[in-house]
């Protein structure tokens, strides 16, 4: 069987490399919210954190590290 290079093929692995930069930046800013205390990107609302970042860390760290897993889980699982 022969791969036909068609724009379905090429929009797949668009996306499929896209997914290298998405994990890299949320495995990033999990590391940020939760190693390095840095609440900059906490809750962001209109540009400006809320009053008490702290508040809403561990749910946004938790949720980059979940966002990174499955995008990993997606680039190993392709070739696989």
């Amino acid at each position: 069987m022969q791969l036909v290079f068609d724009p379905a093929v090429a929009i797949s692995w668009l996306l499929f490399l896209a997914l290298f930069p998405m994990a890299f930046i949320w495995l990033r800013r999990a590391w940020r919210i939760i190693r390095k205390k840095d609440y900059s990107e906490v809750a962001l609302k209109k540009g400006l954190p809320p009053d008490q970042p702290e508040k809403y860390a561990r749910l946004a760290g938790l949720i980059n590290l979940f966002d990174e897993g499955i995008a990993l889980l997606i680039v190993v699982g392709v070739p696989l």
